[in-house]
């Protein structure tokens, strides 16, 4: 073929090859980095407790009267209770509890909230104020080799994740949250 000054460039054939070979090695690709985002329980479990914390928030707006996370250690579960009312107490809603099951190998590593400190076992109240503002917490979730922290903070639209345990106030103290 003879080319003209001023029409250098590629053909329509040369550039259908390329676009179709980045077509198959993208395809072959994709699923594979997919399942490490996507299929990593750790990852899973937090994007799940983000969910829930969202969906407390909005509980707590909507009922204007708070609401409840209740992190329980034995089961590995997260419960939305309406209401913001103290431990031992049943809530003044009659609505039914939201429950978040946290699946194996991922548990709760420890929950500090401001008003408890830090919590490994029993059940840990994270409570959210009429407004959707919920209580300063950092919530551990572990797997077999893995901790990811989530940070709460009422000033904070979303939760912060960490790939990373988080350093907690010390015993007694009330203060800011610093990371490792």
């Amino acid at each position: 073929m003879r080319t003209h000054p001023g029409t250098e460039g590629f053909t329509l054939l040369e550039l259908l090859v390329v676009s179709v070979l980045i077509a198959i090695m993208l395809a072959l690709t994709v699923p594979r980095v997919q399942g490490l985002f996507f299929n990593d329980p750790l990852s899973r479990s937090t994007r799940l407790l983000v969910a829930a914390i969202h969906e407390a928030r909005e509980t707590a707006l909507d009922s204007g009267q708070g609401s409840v996370l209740l992190v329980d250690f034995s089961s590995a579960g997260l419960t939305i209770q309406a209401g913001a009312h103290p431990p031992g107490q049943n809530p003044a809603s009659t609505a039914e509890p939201v429950a978040v099951r946290l699946k194996e190998p991922v548990a709760f590593a420890s929950v500090w909230t401001h008003s408890s400190g830090r919590q490994r076992g029993g059940t840990t109240p994270v409570r959210i104020n009429g407004r959707g503002m919920i209580e300063p917490a950092v919530i551990e979730l572990r797997d077999a080799d893995r901790v990811m922290s989530l940070k709460l903070s009422p000033f904070q639209p979303e939760p912060e994740a960490f790939d990373r345990a988080l350093e907690h106030p010390a015993a007694g103290r009330r203060g800011p949250i610093a990371s490792r």
